[in-house]
């Protein structure tokens, strides 16, 4: 339709441009278009034209089907604007119109067609296509005409088809009714499922009449091809849950692609609740929580495979249980409170929405915010009474169904403590006037209010009292006293509020102490008018005269008493008005001010004398002060005769016509309150008779009344007759002719014949008076002849006309004119009278735009003639008057919309409506309405700024020869459009970091312009750059406040800020992202994975991997690594990079143990470090081992050494093993001894065995927690001549050497040996073999009985490599001599010491050869009884005679102690005695075992040997960990050792060891058990027991 009218557009515009240079001058503005109709409707047809360029009035006929629209359409009408109105039109209605346009002969026309709704058949139908699948497809029709334009659809398969790309355009050339064909294109990609039958579908748009076309068939042909995604799939989609629902699957292909689908990856098979459908469709019969989850579907055909996006699959759902349902709540008024909710568990998540009362919550914001947190709480940022009621939430997930659930109800109370809605204000009060403060409270309860003035309480009086629970404050007849500071206070079981104090001031109005007074002064004197005033604040005074303000000068002062002459003057005088005022009023007071003076005449009467009827004049004038007053005596008489005027100031007395009661003295008075003067005056008359006029109606018109008067005076009154013709007229009998007055004359019916001269006769005693008067019969005038009317104005018309021939007497003397609008049916008269001179007169006062006819009517003394014919005028177009009843009938923010009234005059048509804006800032927008509807036009102010106030008037305007003639301006409306949300964001936002967790946030408030109400508060939001962390909002709830600080957050983070403004409509745009990073921080987070890794003996590998930038809070200078030994000894190492991870620390320990910890610091502050990782401790490496100590030997024969050795000092490592080292020299002496040395120092020693030059290792293994056990050794060197240097290992720290050779000097040193090698050769002893004895057997060990008397010990330190070339060979034989004597004096000691022992335990029969190891702490004690077994009765004493057998105790490995330490018994450890060779045991024999452990073993007979699992290395490191056990394996207190390192055999033999040894000593109950076993020295069987006692002292 648009496109056909833009066609007939341009069809019109080249039919006005051929008009144009044909010679036209008509245009049609707005052309009459064609117009498509259903029956039957109402059609308007507009057409307005215009003259160009004379801009003449157009006239406008309208034509239907070539005929007058009058005659053709008389149904029709025309409007006022011309257009062409035809109700309910029919199909004989429908035809060719035509608007005619002419101008003073000049015409043009337009036609157009008016046609019912019609739609042709289809033109082109859709053609059959057969096309290879994928391949484009392109089906076209065309439609037949249709009026108005067709709309065209597509159809497949009889259904709606809206895909593809369908076009539309326009087919050929349109009718003249405007009907047109139109053509449809679709375009679309082929594919196998879109075959089927294509048609389009052509709709009328008015008479929703179809047509169809024939349908082509569409065959698509399919060829082999990939699998391919038709149309993308969802990214995510939301069902609820408990119901059906199914997942297409795009993809097609050639062969048909066998379709999988997929969830999380995993392939779904068929099942109840989820299976495939044919078409590869994803079927869900009910829809379950757990189908959740994203989806894709994977095509698969020979060519290839292809698969789709994942589809996000949420199944909404909602709990029926709420998590936390709202509880009642009792709160506060004025503070914070929280009304709880936690909706059920939902997906998505539900939203909370509250209810009070059943009515829903809305949200505020301000001082007394109301917000709905994210967790479902309502908070109330300042509770109010008025938030009391019931409350209860409702979550709503609008995804599931149900989609809401309901809590439970709860009743929110509020205890309010006073808080004032509306204080006391500041007042002024006018003195004697009623005060009257509020103090308005609120409070649960309800608070006691009291009132103080100047901190005094008020209570009620005579003037005072209370209303309203003492919430007002009334004070009547307030006077100064009552000034001061007021106050209220309101308590309630909550607290007490008190109000600010405010200050009321007593006004006193002014008070005039002194009236100003009425004063009479002569001219020249000195006075004072006084006004004294009184007021407070001090009245201001003001003098006027006469109204006029008094302007001081030299001569009039102004004073505080008041007004001062110093010279008065007659113009001084006056009204007098003093005036006081001040803020409480003012007061004034009047006074007059007269100069009087003396009257005195300036004129004054005289004596006269005239004749009757003449006039005379007194005059009299006077002045004075007061001006005097002139009065008027006649004879001496205040009466004055008739026939005197006096003037209206008495200066005159005039006598028009004298007569004879004139006659007399006339007196002149003038008199005021200083005194009167006189002056007179005498008259004198004669009055002869006087006819002074005939009255009456001269010239008279036919069969009219003639009356005559004939005015006569004289003294004594004449006498009247009356003459016609100098014939006396008399009165006749029918009464025509009459004589009513002695002076009067009536004739009626007067005829032609009655016309003549008529005389008035008048007669007295002074004389005779006459007097005639012409007298005509006449007919009325006849009219003018009408020249011309023209309007010459909006409101009046020129008439002018010619005269016509009059008879004689009979001339017109004035003309009437008359005149009526041509509606209306009345003539109305003129006001005004045309003299007869005039030949054009100008009509006023008519209306603007109105055709008015005109006549005219000529007359005289007699009358007015008749009208002659009229003649028509309009009057021109005028402004109209204001329209009427201005109004607004709605805004917006940015509208207005207004209805006004047609003006009550229009002075013609109105054409147009102004409307005149002006905003607040004066400036002015105006708007116009080509187009006015009547009677009411509306009309929509746009674009407007919001909350803004606008003047708004209207005026119309009509248009007179092309002129637009404005009216005035209506009454304005005063109107404000709504708020608006602020339309500019706040402006300078800086940001400055305040500390490492605040920020403050600064910015520039909005103008007032473009606030569009007032900034209610600002939202400042702000977030983590580079962070998933939601972004944060402060609220500030103040349009004042340009500044906040933003709290709690990270250090060293960048955030960006938006601040935006809002209002009580909404928010601003944001103001401009600014970033900004809080200041530095100490990390918070020690590094982490921190690791260490010993590299080597003297140097670690620490590792770390740097921090978790959100925990950084800086820049990352570098990492300090902390190394403490076990000494506590601590060196810090700086790593001066953020970028290391890895360090090696070196220069430390071999084998020593160091604990280690990191952390990371900043160069940005000071004290700038973070906290430390979790220490670790690391041991280095193992080393090779520092020199042993302790070195010592002893000669145990002259083929047999032993030595003992300290480990070293620095182990550096797990010592492995010892390598001796001993080199032999033949012994160049003469003497030799036979000297055995012994060590003081047997503890913790072991014998090897060396046979042929090797060691034999018979070490006994066992398991568990049971001790090792190892066989006594000895090392035998095998007897070879040539053998004097070796090398020898062991694993304990002493070793007996036999198979030396005699008489040599042998150098002997020890080295330790770890797994990083062996130590340093530092230490080693010098021994002298004796001289040969019987040379033992290198066979199998055994037992001899012969007795051989020991040798003295001798104790002999070992020497340093430093200390050897200190000896020289020379004085080897000295020292060997004075060794032999010294191991001598030992010998014989160590003799007698042995007898004593022997002879004391020669009843004793020898020992078993057993080992045994019983823990202290689990023997309460030890007594050996006649038949060697434990007596637990008798565990308190141990009998000397009892030592001699000892049995073998076992332990029991029922109980056996798991831990890797072997000397950490369990509590349950049970030792038993070995069972005797017969295999019993006696039946007192008891188990021991921990006091309170009664439980039988039922492995009682299943015993093992418990020997220490120790290699006897003296190992410092790990002594330390096991020096301190207790009984159960952990660390004791104390440690089980005793005092002395070394003991003798002197002190084994002591009788009272046992009781003087402690029990709790192990060492000291192995070598009681001991001491009998070393008889002789070359008893073996001696030293097999003492092996075992060896292996005892090395395992304890």
């Amino acid at each position: 339709m648009v496109e056909n009218r833009q066609l007939y557009l341009i069809y019109v515009a080249a039919c006005c441009l051929l008009f144009h240079y044909a010679g036209s001058v008509i245009d049609f503005t707005i052309p009459p278009m064609p117009t498509p109709v259903i029956i039957p409707q109402n059609v308007k047809l507009d057409c307005q034209a215009k003259d160009i360029p004379s801009n003449r009035a157009v006239t406008y006929s309208w034509l239907y089907n070539d005929q007058p629209i009058s005659a053709g359409l008389q149904k029709a009408s025309v409007f006022a604007n011309n257009s062409l109105f035809i109700p309910n039109i029919l199909r004989s209605d429908v035809g060719n119109y035509t608007c005619h346009a002419a101008i003073q002969g000049e015409s043009t026309n337009i036609t157009v067609a008016v046609v019912e709704a019609y739609l042709d058949t289809f033109k082109i139908n859709p053609s059959s296509a057969t096309v290879i699948d994928g391949n484009g497809v392109s089906l076209q029709c065309v439609s037949g005409y249709g009026a108005p334009t067709p709309v065209i659809t597509w159809e497949r398969n009889g259904l709606a088809y809206t895909a593809g790309t369908q076009s539309t355009a326009t087919f050929g050339t349109p009718r003249f009714d405007s009907g047109e064909q139109r053509s449809s294109l679709l375009q679309f990609k082929a594919a196998k499922h879109l075959e089927g039958e294509y048609r389009c579908v052509a709709r009328n748009p008015l008479s929703g009449d179809t047509v169809r076309s024939n349908t082509g068939r569409l065959t698509v042909t399919l060829i082999s091809r990939l699998p391919y995604i038709e149309s993308p799939v969802q990214e995510a989609i939301i069902i609820p849950a408990n119901r059906a629902f199914s997942l297409p699957c795009p993809i097609l292909g050639q062969p048909s692609p066998i379709l999988t689908w997929y969830k999380n990856n995993s392939i779904i098979s068929n099942s109840s609740s989820v299976f495939i459908l044919q078409n590869g469709t994803l079927y869900f019969p009910n829809v379950l929580r757990s189908h959740s989850g994203k989806y894709k579907c994977k095509g698969q055909n020979s060519l290839g495979n292809m698969e789709t996006n994942y589809t996000k699959l949420t199944v909404a759902y909602l709990d029926l249980h709420f998590k936390l349902h709202p509880s009642d709540v009792s709160a506060i008024a004025g503070r914070p409170a929280t009304v709880r909710c936690s909706p059920p568990d939902s997906v998505p998540p539900a939203t909370v929405v509250w209810y009070k009362d059943y009515h829903p919550v809305s949200e505020r914001a301000g001082a007394f915010a109301l917000t709905v947190l994210s967790s479902g709480d309502l908070y109330f940022s300042s509770i109010q009474q008025s938030d009391q009621g019931q409350y209860f939430c409702v979550a709503r997930n609008e995804h599931s169904i149900p989609s809401s659930r309901t809590s439970n109800s709860s009743s929110l109370t509020i205890k309010a403590r006073p808080v004032f809605t509306e204080p006391p204000l500041p007042q002024t009060v006018v003195k004697n006037h009623l005060l009257r403060l509020f103090c308005k409270v609120q409070g649960d309860p309800f608070p006691e209010v009291k009132w103080y003035k100047d901190d005094s309480l008020l209570h009620a009086e005579s003037r005072i009292s209370f209303r309203d629970s003492n919430q007002q404050l009334l004070i009547s007849n307030m006077n100064k006293i009552d000034e001061g500071q007021y106050k209220c206070t309101a308590t309630n079981d909550y607290g007490t509020s008190t109000s600010p104090a405010v200050f009321v001031r007593v006004i006193i109005p002014p008070e005039i102490i002194q009236s100003v007074l009425t004063v009479s002064i002569k001219e020249g004197e000195t006075l004072l008018l006084p006004c004294a005033v009184y007021g407070d604040p001090q009245p201001v005074v003001q003098w006027f005269k006469d109204d006029v303000p008094i302007k001081t000068d030299n001569r009039v002062h102004q004073l505080e008493q008041g007004l001062q002459f110093t010279h008065i003057l007659a113009s001084d005088a006056g009204l007098y008005r003093c005036l006081a005022t001040n803020s409480g009023g003012s007061k004034e007071s009047f006074g007059r001010l007269t100069v009087h003076l003396i009257p005195t005449f300036t004129t004054y009467p005289s004596d006269r004398t005239v004749n009757q009827s003449q006039t005379v004049t007194f005059s009299c004038q006077a002045k004075g002060n007061p001006f005097p007053t002139i009065s008027w005596l006649f004879n001496n008489a205040s009466q004055l005769p008739t026939g005197i005027h006096v003037s209206g100031n008495n200066s005159e007395l005039v006598i028009h016509d004298v007569h004879q009661l004139h006659n007399g003295e006339y007196t002149c008075q003038a008199q005021n309150i200083v005194g009167s003067s006189y002056k007179k005056g005498k008259l004198s008359v004669q009055v002869p008779p006087l006819i002074s006029n005939i009255t009456g109606q001269f010239v008279i018109g036919r069969d009219a009344t003639l009356s005559l008067n004939c005015l006569a005076t004289g003294k004594p009154i004449p006498q009247i007759m009356w003459y016609k013709d100098n014939t006396v007229i008399m009165k006749d009998v029918a009464g025509r002719i009459d004589f009513p007055q002695s002076s009067s004359l009536h004739i009626r019916f007067m005829k032609k014949q009655d016309e003549g001269v008529y005389k008035c006769q008048a007669s007295n005693a002074a004389g005779i008076n006459e007097r005639t008067q012409q007298v005509y019969v006449r007919d009325p005038p006849l009219p003018p002849a009408l020249d011309r009317v023209q309007s010459i104005s909006t409101m009046s018309v020129n008439v002018s006309w010619s005269p016509v021939a009059q008879s004689v007497m009979n001339e017109e003397t004035f003309y009437v004119i008359e005149f009526k609008t041509s509606t209306s049916l009345v003539y109305q008269r003129h006001r005004g009278i045309v003299h007869a001179s005039e030949s054009w007169y100008e009509i006023t006062g008519l209306q603007p735009a109105i055709e008015y006819l005109f006549r005219m009517a000529s007359g005289n003394e007699i009358g007015v003639g008749t009208f002659g014919s009229p003649l028509s005028a309009k009057t021109f177009e005028t402004a109209p008057s204001p329209p009427r009843n201005l109004k607004v009938l709605g805004k917006t923010s940015m509208t207005i919309r207004l209805s006004w009234e047609i003006p009550t005059v229009k002075n013609g048509e109105i054409a147009y409506y102004r409307i005149i804006v002006k905003d607040e800032n004066n400036d002015e927008k105006q708007f116009t309405i080509n187009k006015p509807v009547f009677p009411t036009q509306t009309f929509e102010l746009k674009n407007l700024w919001p909350y803004t106030f606008y003047i708004i008037n209207v005026q119309g305007a009509t248009i007179e020869q092309g002129i637009t003639l404005w009216g005035n301006l209506s009454t304005g409306v005063l109107t404000q459009t709504l708020k608006s949300k602020p339309s500019k964001y706040p402006s300078g936002v800086t940001i400055e970091a305040i500390s490492d967790s605040i920020i403050q946030v600064e910015w520039q408030t909005i103008p007032v312009r473009f606030q569009h109400g007032r900034v209610r508060g600002y939202l400042i939001t702000y977030s983590l750059v580079n962070s998933s962390l939601p972004m944060q909002t402060v609220n500030v709830t103040s349009g004042d406040v340009t500044s906040v600080n933003i709290t709690n957050l990270l250090p060293w983070q960048l955030y960006s800020f938006q601040v935006t403004a809002y209002n009580d409509v909404g928010q601003s745009p944001p103001s401009d992202v600014v970033y900004h990073r809080t200041s530095a921080k100490a990390p918070s987070a020690a590094p982490g994975n921190l690791k260490v890794n010993a590299i080597s003996p003297y140097k670690i590998k620490v590792t770390w991997i740097s921090l978790d930038p959100s925990r950084t809070n800086s820049i990352i200078a570098g990492y300090i690594i902390q190394i403490s030994d076990a000494e506590n000894n601590t060196v810090a190492l700086r790593v001066n990079s953020s970028l290391v991870e890895e360090e090696t620390v070196d220069k430390l320990r071999p084998w020593h143990m160091y604990t280690i910890r990191v952390k990371a610091y900043t160069n940005q502050i000071e004290q700038g470090s973070g906290p430390w990782t979790e220490a670790i401790s690391i041991r280095t490496l193992e080393g090779q081992p520092g020199p042993v100590h302790g070195l010592t030997y002893r000669t145990l024969d002259s083929y047999t050494i032993s030595l003992s050795w300290k480990s070293p000092l620095n182990p550096n490592g797990v010592i492995k093993e010892y390598v001796i080292t001993y080199r032999g020299e033949p012994l160049v002496v003469s003497t030799t001894s036979a000297t055995e040395t012994t060590s003081n120092s047997i503890d913790n020693s072991t014998l090897f065995t060396v046979q042929n030059g090797t060691m034999e290792n018979t070490t006994e293994t066992k398991t568990g927690n049971v001790s090792q056990r190892r066989k006594r050794s000895v090392m035998y060197l095998q007897r070879n001549d040539s053998l004097f240097s070796g090398k020898l290992s062991t694993n304990d720290t002493f070793v007996t050497i036999g198979n030396l050779q005699a008489s040599m000097v042998y150098n002997i040193s020890v080295v330790a040996v770890t797994s990083a090698g062996e130590g340093p050769e530092l230490v080693y002893v010098m021994v002298i073999t004796g001289q040969p004895t019987a040379a033992p057997t290198t066979g199998p060990l055994h037992t001899t009985t012969t007795s051989v008397a020991l040798p003295t010990t001798t104790e002999v330190p070992a020497v340093t490599a430093s200390d050897y070339g200190l000896i020289r060979p020379q004085d080897l034989p000295f020292v060997i001599f004075g060794a032999t004597v010294g191991g001598l004096i030992i010998t014989i000691i160590m003799v007698i010491i042995i007898v004593l022992l022997c002879l004391r335990n020669k009843k004793k029969s020898k020992p078993p050869q057993s080992k045994y190891f019983i823990p202290p702490s689990q023997v309460q004690g030890y007594h050996d009884n006649s038949q060697g077994y434990y007596d637990n009765s008798q565990n308190d004493q141990i009998s000397s005679e009892n030592t001699q057998r000892k049995p073998r105790m076992y332990m029991d490995s029922s109980s056996r102690d798991e831990t890797d330490n072997p000397y950490a018994l369990s509590e349950h450890n049970t030792f038993h005695m070995r069972k005797k060779s017969n295999g019993r045991r006696p039946d007192h024999v008891k188990r021991v075992k921990k006091k309170g452990n009664r439980r039988r073993d039922s492995n009682f007979d299943s015993v093992l040997s418990q020997e220490p699992r120790s290699s006897g290395i003296d190992n410092e490191a790990f002594e330390n960990s096991i020096n301190n056990l207790d009984k159960n394996g952990r660390q004791s207190v104390n440690s089980l050792t005793t005092n002395d390192s070394k003991f003798s055999l002197d002190d084994l033999d002591k009788k009272s060891y046992v009781t003087r040894i402690p029990k709790e000593s192990a060492v000291a109950i192995a070598m009681d058990k001991s001491r009998k076993t070393m008889s002789t020295p070359n008893d073996t069987e001696s030293l097999i027991n003492n092996e075992a006692e060896d292996d005892e002292r090395t395992a304890l």
